[in-house]
């Protein structure tokens, strides 16, 4: 919820349901991470998932002249 103006705007049920939907569909289709047993494992994965991405989006650009 977000407060604008004196008024919070409700988002619809159904849309709501749809994020939960595609929520559980990606946990379903194994993209989570975890559990993790302590904090430097999970500040571990969250580098080198931050690595993966830099590294899929270099390899996207194209050089600059």
């Amino acid at each position: 919820m977000a407060r604008m103006s004196g008024r919070i705007p409700f988002t619809p049920k159904s849309a709501v349901d749809r994020g939960i939907a595609e929520s559980l569909a990606d946990y379903a289709g194994g993209r989570s991470f975890g559990p993790f047993k302590t904090d430097k494992e999970l500040i571990d994965s969250l580098h080198r998932e931050r690595a993966r991405a830099r590294s899929k989006t270099e390899a996207k650009r194209k050089p600059r002249q």
